[in-house]
């Protein structure tokens, strides 16, 4: 029989310490306690405290003494089944509060009538065996109550949560079948029997410690689910740019989360962001709830409210009163939504006054054409009222003025026509964007042959090469023969000699871009000014000086490409002179000549 009472002591030792720890482990719960963390610091006080007794119980005898002893450590015992119904009702609502008071009255009552308690090995009377039915009875009642209450508790909460909940109540159950069948077998010394009786108890109580100490690879393989969700909801927020959105994405998965009703984001002054089955009244009621100041992190709020602090807003879920209790794991995935929502939230911000700094400055850039296209406009009639008071002062006074007058005429004259190019400019490049007609196909050959011919027919020595192949695009005809024609004059006007060669070619890119150049073989443009020409009233000589031009016609092609989505540069020709680069995108490009090559380096 030693054997048989070694393995008891030791099953009894284990009981002690799975007991103990889970006490220990309610006990360290930060406050605010949850609903139903005194019950269960009821039911596993008395657990530790009976299976305490069971290592060190004095021996029993027929004493008043141990009389009293026993019936008030059955009484203390007895009181456990009613209090995982209060644990259950707690937990998830459930009825069966009478029922069970009934029970434990009856089984108290006929406890403290007990006149004696057979010892071990002696004959059990009727009577005992009527107070044991009874008193079995009654805790199988409650334990299925309790029990059924705990496994329904766990629908419709996460996986993690709802698991431990059902240990829970396997725990409950299992406890009741191992006292039903320890009540109703032999009452000898240690037997192999009572050690299997033992061990039974054992497993439930296993089952209580698994409930409330779950191991952490448990943990992560039950929390798959909660972990796709997470998944999905971090992906649909990546798209998220105003609160109402990251509210509308976000929520629906914090209510799945945490096993809640609803969910909300507030504002840090209480206002409702957006709401997910969350009722007027339970916003008003979080809303007014809210600490004044937090540093993040999650907070148990009155009621069934948690609140998460993030950066800008709270996130507020309604949860079951099973959620605190258990979700400690939860309350960390809803810590970390919230802080995909503060970056969610922070990157829309962000967004929201970029949008807001760009209509600012369409706007000011939309006025600011339009002062241009007035202004310019009206400056026209003034020059023309000049131009034609000079002539009437050449044609009727022109014998009478003296000798070099003819010169200061020809001065004003050409500066008359200097202003008169300068506005015409500003009111093209006032129009780009704003006066456009649709687009066309435009070929590219064609139009660079027309400019070539009249370019090379004001200035006999130039030379203009239109090499193929050359794309179709798509745009206005108005601006790309503006676009070729200020370019290509560009060229000739700034290359420092009367003999340039300029050359339009073009490469397909692999991306179906097309990349078209205009080189010439003049004085090239130092690498320092190469941006710099592309700005207004921008250039390397004198108005007035060796070359015509106002310095606006490269902003102006700069204008049209931007407008139709590409980009100009200007880069240096390898043996001398300039290489202007446009990149046309592949939706511009209609078509290529049939025999036209496909990918380019992307240098002229």
């Amino acid at each position: 029989m030693q054997p048989a009472q070694t393995a008891l002591d030791m099953i009894h030792i284990a009981e002690v310490l799975a007991f103990g720890g889970v006490l220990l482990a309610i006990l360290r719960r930060r406050p605010p306690r949850p609903a139903g963390t005194a019950w269960l610091v009821g039911i596993f006080g008395i657990f530790t405290a009976i299976t305490l007794l069971g290592v060190w119980a004095p021996r029993p005898t027929h004493s008043l003494g141990y009389l009293l002893y026993a019936k008030v450590v059955l009484a203390v015992l007895f009181i456990v089944p009613y209090l995982f119904v209060r644990l259950a009702e707690a937990l998830a609502g459930i009825g069966g509060r009478r029922l069970a008071t009934a029970c434990t009255l009856a089984v108290l009552v006929g406890t403290a009538a007990l006149p004696r308690l057979p010892l071990r090995g002696e004959r059990r009377p009727v009577w005992f065996w009527i107070w044991l039915a009874v008193a079995l009875l009654a805790w199988v009642v409650q334990s299925f109550i309790s029990g059924t209450g705990l496994w329904r508790a766990g629908r419709g909460q996460p996986t993690v949560v709802r698991r431990r909940l059902r240990l829970l109540a396997s725990g409950t159950l299992a406890l009741a079948v191992t006292l039903v069948v320890s009540g109703f077998g032999p009452a000898s010394n240690p037997t192999s029997f009572q050690v299997v009786v033992a061990g039974m108890a054992l497993v439930s109580i296993l089952l209580f410690v698994l409930a409330f100490a779950l191991p952490g690879f448990l943990r992560v393989l039950w929390r798959q689910p909660e972990a796709r969700q997470l998944a999905e909801a971090e992906a649909e927020l990546m798209s998220a740019l105003t609160p109402e959105r990251v509210a509308g994405l976000l929520l629906p998965h914090i209510t799945r989360l945490v096993g809640g009703s609803g969910a909300a984001l507030l504002g840090l002054d209480g206002r409702c962001i957006d709401s997910y089955r969350m009722s007027p009244d339970d916003l008003a009621r979080a809303a007014g709830e809210l600490p004044g100041s937090g540093d993040g992190g999650t907070c148990q709020l009155p009621g069934d409210l948690v609140a998460c602090r993030l950066q800008s807003a709270w996130l507020v879920a309604q949860v079951s009163a099973a959620t605190p209790l258990f979700g400690a794991d939860e309350m960390h995935l809803l810590e970390t939504l919230g802080q995909r929502a503060d970056l969610a939230l922070a990157r829309g911000h962000a967004y929201a006054e970029e949008q807001r700094a760009r209509d600012r400055a369409e706007a000011a850039n939309e006025e600011l054409q339009s002062v241009l296209y007035s202004v310019s406009h009206d400056l026209r009639s003034p020059l023309i009222s000049l131009a034609g008071y000079l002539g009437y002062l050449r044609e009727d006074y022109g014998e009478l003025l003296p000798d070099g007058a003819g010169h200061y005429l020809s001065r004003m004259d050409a500066n008359v026509a200097y202003m008169t190019d300068l506005i015409q400019d500003l009111l093209d490049l006032s129009r780009v964007g704003r006066a456009d007609t649709s687009a066309i196909e435009v070929e590219v050959r064609r139009l660079a042959a027309e400019v070539a011919d009249e370019v090379e027919s004001q200035h006999p020595g130039v030379r203009v090469a239109v090499e193929e192949p050359l794309p179709v695009l798509w745009m206005n005809d108005l601006r790309s023969r503006q676009l070729f024609t200020n370019l290509i004059e560009n060229a000739v006007r700034h290359s420092g000699r009367p003999d340039v060669t300029v050359t339009v070619r073009a490469t397909a890119q692999l991306d179906g871009a097309a990349l078209v150049t205009v080189t010439d073989d003049g004085v090239g443009v130092p690498e320092a000014y190469r941006e710099q020409v592309f700005r207004m009233f921008e250039r390397l000589e004198p108005a007035g000086g060796g070359s015509p031009g106002t310095g606006i016609g490269l902003a102006v092609c700069r204008r049209i490409m931007e407008s139709a989505g590409g980009r100009i540069e200007l880069a240096a020709r390898p043996g001398g002179g300039a290489c202007v680069q446009m990149w046309f995108p592949a939706a511009l490009v209609r078509r290529w000549p049939a025999f036209a090559t496909s990918g380019s380096d992307g240098s002229a």
